[in-house]
């Protein structure tokens, strides 16, 4: 069996009979999330073991503790110590419980994908430098609880968690369980000031550009032209015209 079918095999059934469900990314969390999508009220607990992509979720969640992460989760599991996050429904049919993005970021997620095997986790920052030379910024409509917003944005990052791209803090103002979408937008920025706009993030200085723009909401509308990349907790779904998001506050419980 494969290992993606076997964590959707693993998460389905986990979620089916009520069980515990234990996600070792990268392939795991992408397949609890769509069992969860299709069968929402069961209650099942998610664990997330630090293994790899999932890594930016568990920062959000547990902090920083870089000697001790599994053995903290081992320890919630075991005592049965969980807390309630949000989730946010892709309206098109997904489900998120970290970031989503759109435009640069996603681009660089693409770029990134031939270069895991070489990098890990700093494969993100190995495809950045690729991702500026090609990158045309995209032509949106933001629509955050009937608010509207158009113009040209260079990324836009739909957020629960803070952390994104192998530890960049890109919404350090999210909260998993305050029952709104953390929405950053990064105005279009020229290819010069876009070499300076993650080495901001990973300082976490970017929240000081004026091309950098945050809110929050409960329903967001994000429409363009043509076809994008929109990548969801890590993963790519190519997307036409529009994607649109609700949180579910408290709508799973995580060790």
């Amino acid at each position: 069996m494969s290992p993606l079918l076997h964590a959707w095999f693993f998460a389905q059934n986990g979620i089916h009979d009520r069980y515990t469900a234990w996600d070792i990314p990268p392939d795991g969390l992408a397949a609890f999330m769509r069992a969860f999508r299709e069968t929402p009220e069961y209650p099942t607990a998610l664990g997330v073991l630090p293994c790899g992509s999932a890594n930016d979720f568990v920062l959000t969640a547990n902090g920083r503790n870089k000697n001790g992460e599994a053995a903290q989760i081992f320890d919630k599991i075991l005592n049965n110590k969980t807390r309630p996050v949000d989730v946010i429904l892709d309206m098109d049919g997904g489900a998120f419980i970290n970031i989503a993005n759109l435009g640069l970021d996603a681009r660089i997620v693409v770029n990134a994908e031939p270069l895991r095997k070489s990098f890990g986790q700093n494969a993100y920052l190995a495809a950045a430098a690729k991702s500026i030379a090609q990158h045309k910024n995209v032509r949106l409509t933001v629509t955050a609880d009937g608010h509207v917003i158009s113009g040209d944005f260079t990324l836009a990052a739909v957020c629960n968690g803070q952390y994104y791209g192998g530890g960049m803090r890109i919404a350090p103002s999210a909260k998993l369980d305050d029952g709104l979408i953390t929405v950053v937008l990064v105005e279009a920025l020229a290819r010069p000031k876009l070499m300076l706009l993650f080495p901001s993030i990973i300082f976490q200085k970017h929240t000081r550009l004026k091309e950098v723009r945050t809110l929050t909401c409960r329903e967001l509308a994000l429409q363009w032209e043509g076809e994008q990349q929109l990548c969801l907790d890590g993963n790519l779904y190519p997307r036409s015209g529009q994607a649109r998001f609700k949180i579910i506050a408290g709508a799973m419980r995580v060790y």
